[in-house]
């Protein structure tokens, strides 16, 4: 894949939709394109949240520790999804372990570029919140209505348990 398809597919997601191409294209100088390879570790959970990756090719796992020596894969990302946003936002440390399914190639956003383009306040700035933004609440809805057809299942005392255990987590 050359530089013009990468930013292409950069373009194709919603977190960069908001960015006229030549903003696209600038952003993606500002950042890094990585190889990972199949097996390889992208980042682990609780580490410090150093940017974002944007997917060029391959899958990922997003797993999280489940007991002290098992971890449980939540989920798989493939190309053109965005990995650690929500670290870069909140400056917390990373939720899960992302490691490379297959060999993978990355663009990797450092968190300093990021904190340096919002600073700007211009309209690549807002855009990138706007994108980032809409992108999100879109998969917050999808959670909240997938938990709430489940919650019908769930003994309310558990449902009590898991928003304080969040909730004290958050606190930390």
């Amino acid at each position: 894949m050359n530089r013009n398809d990468q930013v292409q597919l950069l373009l194709s997601h919603a977190f960069f939709r908001e960015l006229k191409p030549v903003d696209t294209k600038a952003l993606f100088s500002a950042g890094a394109v990585k190889a990972i390879p199949a097996g390889g570790l992208l980042f682990t959970e609780n580490s410090p949240a150093d940017g974002l990756f944007f997917v060029l090719s391959g899958i990922f796992e997003v797993r999280i520790l489940q007991n002290v020596n098992e971890d449980v894969v939540l989920a798989r990302i493939q190309s053109g999804e965005v990995i650690g946003e929500i670290g870069l936002l909140n400056n917390k440390p990373r939720t899960a372990t992302i490691r490379a399914e297959t060999d993978a190639f990355v663009w990797h956003l450092p968190a300093e570029t990021f904190e340096g383009l919002l600073s700007r306040g211009d309209h690549l700035a807002a855009g990138l919140l706007k994108g980032m933004s809409e992108d999100l609440c879109k998969r917050f809805r999808a959670v909240v209505y997938e938990g709430a057809s489940l919650l019908g299942s769930i003994a309310p005392e558990t449902i009590e348990k898991i928003r304080d255990d969040h909730f004290r987590r958050e606190r930390q």
